[in-house]
């Protein structure tokens, strides 16, 4: 059994290290984490993705000195991830992963707010549908349509709330607001 692993770690290896240097070129990587018991400890797995390749990697740390190691000095054009302090300044530009908006959002709701969670929900599914209509429209159409949900967004994070949650939610929306639609006017996000 030692010598199977032997050779498979040899194989494994190997690949990781195809693997990291496709991220190390990509444009725009997606990453997250999750926490993870490694030998009953407390570790973190992290993805990194792009277009052409998937790492994972399982760290003691949920630090951005993992990320550091991944990229190597690599910047991306784009970084995607969540609102977490170790996932930011890693790419030219970052955008905030709508996934992760969503469930906040749908949180917010389900806490009872009803001026700022609702229509934040649905002006991220509008910018979720024109991006899946991204490829047939033009250019300037894409930016009129990413200036108007940037001028929406604008006037939803100067409401008043009316609960805890709406302005928790709020606040760390205005934080990362030019953060949220990069992916409406790139293509490659």
């Amino acid at each position: 059994m030692g010598n199977i692993l032997s050779r498979a770690k040899e194989q494994v290896d190997a690949a990781v290290a195809d693997i990291t240097a496709e991220l190390r070129r990509a444009g725009v990587i997606g990453c997250d984490e999750t926490g993870v018991r490694v030998a009953g400890q407390k570790y973190w797995q992290w993805v990194f993705g792009c277009a052409t390749a998937v790492l994972h990697k399982v760290a003691p740390s949920r630090g951005k000195a993992v990320v550091r190691e991944v990229l190597d000095g690599h910047v991306p054009e784009v970084w995607v991830s969540d609102r977490f302090a170790a996932q930011s300044g890693h790419g030219a530009n970052r955008q905030v992963c709508l996934a992760h908006l969503l469930r906040d959002a749908q949180y917010a709701i389900d806490a009872g707010d009803t001026v700022f969670a609702p229509p934040l929900k649905d002006l991220l599914l509008r910018a979720v549908d024109i991006a899946r209509r991204r490829e047939d429209l033009q250019k300037s159409t894409l930016y009129q349509y990413r200036y108007r949900l940037d001028r929406d967004l604008y006037e939803l994070v100067t409401r008043t709330p009316d609960t805890r949650a709406d302005d928790k939610l709020r606040r760390q929306i205005q934080r990362v607001r030019s953060d949220m639609l990069i992916f409406v006017t790139n293509r490659a996000v």
